[in-house]
Order: C-alpha cells, then sequence, then structure tokens
C-alpha cells in the first residue's frame, strides 16, 4: 500500500462527490471495482480513523486500505487480483 494509492484514492473519492465529478473512466473503474469488492469475503466492517474521527467503515483484509477510496486509485491493484486490468 503506497503513500501515493491512499492520496490519489482519498482525492478522487471527494471529487466523484462534486458537481464536475471524475473523468469517465475512472469513475467507471471505481464502481466495477466497487461491485468486486462489495462481494469479496475479505472486505471487512472494521472503522478507519484518523485523530480520532472515522473516515470510513470498512477496510481490505488483506491490504488493510480503507473502502471505498481505494477502488478510485486508478494505479492500485486488489491484492488477491480480482479488479479488472
Amino acid at each position: 500500500m503506497s503513500l501515493r494509492n491512499i492520496a490519489e484514492g482519498w482525492i478522487n473519492f471527494i471529487k466523484s462527490k462534486k458537481p464536475k465529478g471524475l473523468p469517465p473512466e475512472i469513475e467507471e473503474m471505481s464502481i466495477k471495482r466497487a461491485e468486486i469488492c462489495k462481494a469479496c469475503p475479505f472486505l471487512r466492517s472494521q472503522p478507519v480513523t484518523v485523530m480520532g474521527k472515522k473516515i470510513s467503515r470498512y477496510r481490505c483484509g488483506k491490504c488493510g486500505c480503507a473502502f471505498p477510496a481505494m477502488v478510485y486509485a486508478p494505479r492500485k491493484k486488489c491484492p488477491i487480483d480480482k479488479w479488472p486490468k
């Protein structure tokens, strides 16, 4: 899990909530990845907190990344190769 992937994932996640949103290819990629993650047995209900504030309710049980931010990082790879290439 690289710092670059973490930052890129959170930035794109925040952008996805804005009116102009994300480029269509990143939006489509994140939707496909999220569907896969939601069905994955390794997705854990495990809150992610920063400075005492909960920022995510779920985490990947394999790589430890926060869901859904991880699906928005284009360079991030699924630790068990479930995401399309």
